[in-house]
């Protein structure tokens, strides 16, 4: 080719490179250009990306096959002039250390074989350009491939600021940044896990308490007792009224001694008169059923006051509700407790329950000490709802102080809060609105 023809050439594919539309389409007219320029059987243009060189473009193919061998025998060949920073325009060696690309290239690449470098005015390799063909190259042809390559070298430089300049663009203004970082920071504390709780009224009872019941049916006289009084063995609780027991025991009592005098006196007429004789046995049996009868009132007497069976804290209400009160036999009266033996009782409102883990922790706060705070756990859970005395409805649960701190005293009151499985913020939140809008809407 003349200087002149090959001017002219290089002329007409500088302009059509100049006409290009894009860096793809940049890629592809260099490759194609480098035919009628140089007379180059084959040329394949890489770029530099993310992970290692790619094909961009190859000499009469407009669409690249990525899994192919061919395409992959040249981005390892990319790879190993990615690596070296040589001359702008390098032979590509005839022989190679790397096994997989000596024994392909008799393959894929003609006899003569050139690698350009497209750098940008920095000076940053950007890609490359593999040409290979036949012949040799010319001295002319050599400088005619360098100029043209860095009109390439120009025009993708041109591509990738104008690549950058739509990302800045792109990029939000400071008060969407703003907006985005608050909307994601309110994403992020909304789905961080919270564990739930469930607020409930408390009050130390007693545990294992030994029930106080009526022993018969009757009036009870008076409490001997007052509320939370430590008692003994043996010491009184009750008094029932004992004046009708009293009477009864004394009728029976007389009539016990009319029987036995009437026994007596027909026991001496039976010697001498047969019908007194036949008497005797039905008189007998009289004397046995008014004593039977005595026997009984007298324990009915000796029941008319319950004593402590052990040591303990009385647990009532008031001991005045009792005075002059009929009670029937098993009615409990009071409650016996060992203050050495106390639980917490939980009621947890219907509309307050929560999945609950195995062993629930629990912190509560007493009344008369609202500043301090204990820890807890449940050791019991009714799995029906109780009535609680204010009406509402409720679950019982019993928990025990998980430190070795005393004991509070039996009777005082408080508001727990039992923790159970964990859930995000954002749920929690909306639990309780949305089961009331649930409920309103009968959905």
């Amino acid at each position: 080719m003349t200087a002149a023809a090959m001017q002219a050439a290089l002329l007409a594919e500088t302009e059509a490179l100049l006409s290009s539309y894009s860096e793809a389409d940049t890629c592809l007219v260099s490759v194609n250009a480098m035919a009628p320029l140089l007379g180059a059987g084959q040329a394949v243009l890489w770029m530099r990306r993310t992970g290692g060189p790619k094909i961009a473009s190859i000499s009469g193919l407009a669409k690249i096959e990525r899994h192919t061998d061919f395409t992959h025998w040249f981005e390892t060949l990319a790879r190993s002039f990615q690596k070296s920073d040589g001359d702008v325009i390098a032979p590509v060696p005839d022989t190679f250390n790397d096994t997989y690309l000596q024994s392909e290239r008799a393959i894929y690449l003609l006899e003569h074989a050139l690698h350009i470098r497209l750098v940008t005015a920095d000076d940053e390799l950007m890609g490359g350009l593999f040409i290979a063909r036949d012949q040799a190259y010319s001295v002319e042809e050599l400088q005619a491939l360098l100029r043209f390559s860095r009109s390439i070298a120009r025009m993708l430089s041109h591509w990738r600021a104008r690549k950058r300049l739509r990302l800045v663009r792109w990029l939000p203004s400071r008060g969407s940044v703003i907006l985005a970082a608050l909307v994601v920071g309110l994403g992020v504390v909304l789905t961080t896990p919270v564990r739930q709780s469930a607020i409930a009224s408390l009050e130390v009872t007693a545990r294992d308490a030994l029930p106080i019941t009526a022993t018969q049916d009757g009036v009870i006289e008076r409490v001997l007792v007052r509320p939370n009084q430590e008692v003994r063995a043996g010491t009184p609780l009750v008094r029932y009224d004992g004046a009708v027991v009293r009477s009864k025991l004394f009728v029976a009592q007389q009539n016990v001694r009319v029987a036995e005098a009437d026994l007596e006196r027909t026991t001496g007429k039976a010697f001498v008169d047969d019908t007194a004789r036949t008497e005797l046995r039905s008189l007998g049996a009289r004397v046995a059923e008014k004593t039977a009868e005595t026997r009984y009132l007298q324990e009915l007497a000796r029941r008319l006051e319950i004593r402590a069976t052990s040591e303990g804290l009385a647990i009532f209400t008031d001991a005045e509700e009792w005075a002059g009160r009929s009670v029937q036999s098993g009615e409990r009266i009071m409650m016996l407790a060992d203050p050495s033996k106390a639980w917490l009782t939980l009621y947890v409102p219907v509309e307050e329950a929560i999945p609950l883990t195995d062993a629930p922790e629990v912190d509560f706060n007493l009344d008369i000490d609202p500043l301090r705070t204990f820890q807890a756990r449940v050791v019991e859970s009714a799995y029906e709802a109780v009535i609680m005395p204010d009406g509402r409805a409720a679950y019982l649960m019993h928990a025990v102080l998980d430190t070795n701190e005393p004991l509070p005293r039996i009777g005082l009151k408080g508001v727990a809060r039992i923790y159970g499985e964990p859930n995000m913020l954002g749920y929690l939140l909306i639990r309780k609105p949305l089961r009331a809008l649930r409920r309103m809407l009968g959905w």
